[in-house]
C-alpha cells in the first residue's frame, strides 16, 4: 500500500530553529573521553548538523538532545553506551527515526543505528543489520527471487519494525515479518552481545519480536528465513466520497472488504484500503484500494468483481493513491484492531469523522489480518493479535507550530465510535500517547512475561523510554505464568 506518500522523510522537512537548549550538555571531560575512542558521527548543539540530526519523524515532538553518536560497529556502540552511564542522561536508540510517537529521539542522547544496515544473503536465510532500511532489502531479496513481508516505506529500517511484530501487505498470506525471525544478536547495556534463538536466551527471542519499546537492550542484527517469490498481481481503485451519497456507497464498499476480504478463510487477496483528501485538484475524500493476489491478473479482477459491481470506481483520478502531507504537520495516530464488525451503520459513522477532518487532513485506513497471521501460535512470540479481523486506524495533522486541539478532539471522537467493536488491543508499531493502558493494549497477558524478561536482560533499566515495558504505577507485578517455554526460560541464565 503506498499510503506512506502522506508523509515525507524527515529529511524533506525544512529546518527549523531551535527553540530551546538541551537539559544539559555533555561535559567537556566526557567529549574529550568520547572523541579519543568513538570512530563514528558526533553532533552535537552547536554543530551545523545538529537541525538536522535532531529531526524526528513526526514535528508534533521537538526533541533538543545533548549529543547525536552514529556508532559505525559494535565496538563504537559499546563506547556510546559508556557515555550514556558516564553523564546519566537518557538515551534513545534510533532506527529509521520513524516512531510516530517520538520515541527515537530523547533530550539526551541519541544513539544513531544508521550504519548497520548489512544485508548477508545465504540461500534461503539472511542476517540484515538492524538499521537496515526496508528498500535496499527489499531490492536485494528481489534481485534472489526471494520475499519477506514488509512495510510501505523504504525508508523504515527493519529493526523496529520487526519488534512491533511488523505488519506487510502480504502478511495475510505469509505471516508477520516476526514470524520469519529465527535468531537475533542484541548489545545489553553493559556492552556484552547476546545471541537468541529458539533454543538459545529463548526468553528474549520472544519478547524481541512484539515487544516493541521493551528496551531489553539494542538490536544489532536479524536472522530472516525467507519465501521463494510468489507470483504476486495488483492492482489499485479509486472511489469518490465527497457526497453523501459518495460516502454511503464508500461505507458500503469498506463494509464488503470487511465481511469478505478480512479474517481467516478469506481469497488469497490482500485488500488495504485508505480515506482520505487527495492530491490538488483531486479535493474531497477519495476511497483508495489497493490489492496484492496470490496469482495472476485474471485471478485478482475475478476477486475484485464484487465490489466493482456494488460501487464503480472512479476512472478519472490520475495519482492514484495521494495525499502529499506537508512535512511541518504534526499528525497523530489512533488505531485498533477490530473482533467485531462494525456492519454497514458503523463503518458509515466512521467514514462522516474522516470527512468532516478536512481542515485536519483526516484519513482512515484497514489492513486485514487472518489466515497465515491467525496460523502462528499466539503464544510464539510477543506479538498477540492473532485472531483480529483487522486493523483499522485513523490520522488527524495539524501545524507544527500549534496545539492541535481541534484535530485530537476530532480524533477522540473517532476513537469513541470504533471502541464498541474492539477490545481494545493496538498494534505496537502505531503507539499513541493516548491509550490509558498501554501495557494492556500492546501486549494484553503477554505483559508479566515481558516485564520479566526486562528485569533480567536489563535489571536497572537503562533503556528507560516512553512507553517501555516497565511496572504499572498503580499495580502489582504478577508472576510471568505464560507463556509456559518463556517462563522456563527465564529461570536459566543469560547465555554469552
Amino acid at each position: 500500500m503506498r499510503h506512506q506518500l502522506l508523509y515525507a522523510d524527515a529529511a524533506s522537512r525544512p529546518e527549523r530553529p531551535s527553540t530551546r537548549p538541551p537539559l544539559r550538555g555533555v561535559a567537556p571531560a566526557e567529549l574529550s573521553w568520547l572523541r579519543t575512542r568513538f570512530k563514528g558521527e558526533i553532533v552535537l548543539p552547536a554543530d551545523a548538523a545538529y537541525a538536522t540530526a535532531r529531526e524526528g519523524f513526526n514535528p508534533r515532538y521537538d526533541p533538543h538532545p545533548a549529543a547525536v553518536l552514529s556508532p559505525h560497529d559494535a565496538a563504537d556502540l559499546r563506547i556510546a553506551l559508556a557515555l550514556v552511564q558516564r553523564t546519566g542522561l537518557p538515551v534513545a536508540v534510533r532506527g529509521g527515526g520513524h516512531s510516530l510517537t517520538g520515541r527515537s529521539n530523547t533530550d539526551g542522547i541519541v544513539i544513531d543505528m544508521v550504519h548497520f544496515q548489512s544485508i548477508a544473503i545465504d540461500g534461503t536465510t539472511a542476517t540484515v543489520g538492524a538499521g537496515c532500511r526496508q528498500g535496499p532489502l527489499r531490492q536485494a531479496l528481489q534481485e534472489k527471487h526471494l520475499h519477506l513481508p514488509m512495510g510501505d516505506s523504504g525508508q523504515v529500517a527493519i529493526g523496529g519494525f520487526m519488534q512491533g511484530g511488523g505488519y506487510g501487505h502480504t502478511a495475510r498470506c505469509f505471516g508477520m515479518n516476526s514470524d520469519h525471525v529465527t535468531a537475533v544478536t542484541v548489545m545489553l547495556a553493559d556492552g556484552r552481545i547476546v545471541h537468541a534463538d529458539a533454543r538459545r536466551n529463548a526468553d528474549l527471542f520472544w519478547a524481541t519480536r512484539g515487544g516493541a519499546g521493551g528496551g531489553f537492550g539494542v538490536l544489532l542484527e536479524i536472522t530472516y528465513r525467507f519465501h521463494a517469490a510468489p507470483r504476486l498481481a495488483y492492482d489499485s481503485l479509486v472511489w469518490r466520497a465527497q457526497t453523501d451519497a459518495e460516502r454511503a456507497s464508500a461505507a458500503a464498499v469498506i463494509a464488503m472488504v470487511e465481511r469478505d476480504f478480512t479474517g481467516t478463510g478469506a481469497p488469497g487477496t490482500s485488500v488495504e484500503m485508505l480515506l482520505t483528501f487527495g492530491a490538488p485538484g483531486h479535493e474531497g475524500p477519495w476511497l483508495f484500494l489497493n490489492a496484492a493476489h496470490l496469482g495472476n491478473a485474471r485471478g485478482l479482477t475475478h476477486a475484485l468483481a464484487p465490489l466493482v459491481a456494488a460501487a464503480p470506481p472512479f476512472a478519472g483520478y490520475d495519482e492514484a493513491w495521494n495525499g502529499h502531507h506537508d512535512a511541518t504537520h504534526a499528525l497523530s495516530r489512533q488505531a485498533r484492531y477490530l473482533n467485531r464488525s462494525p456492519g454497514l451503520d458503523g463503518w458509515r459513522a466512521l467514514v462522516e469523522v474522516v470527512a468532516t477532518g478536512a481542515a485536519h487532513r483526516a484519513t482512515l485506513y484497514l489492513h486485514p489480518h487472518g489466515d497465515a497471521i491467525d496460523a502462528v501460535p499466539r503464544e510464539a512470540s510477543a506479538f498477540i493479535h492473532r485472531t483480529a479481523s483487522c486493523l483499522v486506524a485513523q490520522d488527524v495533522f495539524w501545524p507544527a507550530a500549534e496545539a492541535g486541539d481541534d484535530a485530537l478532539a476530532l480524533q477522540r471522537r473517532w476513537a469513541g465510535l470504533v471502541r464498541p467493536y474492539s477490545a481494545g488491543r493496538v498494534y505496537q508499531n502505531f503507539p499513541n500517547d493516548e491509550l490509558a493502558d498501554y501495557r494492556e493494549a500492546y501486549w494484553g497477558e503477554a505483559f508479566p512475561a515481558l516485564l520479566a524478561v526486562r528485569r533480567k536482560y536489563d535489571p536497572v533499566f537503562f533503556f528507560a523510554g516512553k512507553q517501555d515495558v516497565s511496572p504499572h504505577p498503580d499495580r502489582g507485578e504478577p508472576p510471568a505464568l505464560w507463556p509456559p517455554h518463556v517462563a522456563d526460560a527465564l529461570a536459566r541464565p543469560i547465555m554469552a
